[in-house]
């Protein structure tokens, strides 16, 4: 079996912005915690096996997760600029706002 190896992993904390529809309250703050999400890094190369079900159609597996996945990002992408253009109490906020997007 192989796996990710450690070069190639990141351990971060997820977060989440809060009170955004509060100009003087708004902040990103953790999302648990003690909770962490294991990551592969961009740019990392992978090697290993995939088992499918004789009948699984790989390419469209991979083709339907990967238009779901643009069109949620699209999405947030949408909603980020609109947060990017109030204007914030916060200016550690704002600048971690525009960072994301």
């Amino acid at each position: 079996m192989n796996s990710v190896i450690e070069k190639n992993r990141e351990l971060r904390n997820l977060v989440k912005a809060q009170y955004v529809d509060q100009v003087e309250e708004a902040v990103f703050a953790p999302f648990f915690n003690n909770v962490g999400v294991e990551m592969v890094k961009a740019g990392s190369v992978l090697k290993g096996e995939l088992c499918l079900e004789d009948d699984e159609d790989f390419k469209a597996i991979l083709k339907s997760a990967n238009k779901a996945t643009k069109k949620k990002v699209k999405q947030m992408f949408g909603y980020l600029e609109k947060l990017t253009k109030i204007q914030y109490k916060s200016e550690d906020f704002s600048k971690e706002l525009s960072g994301v997007v």
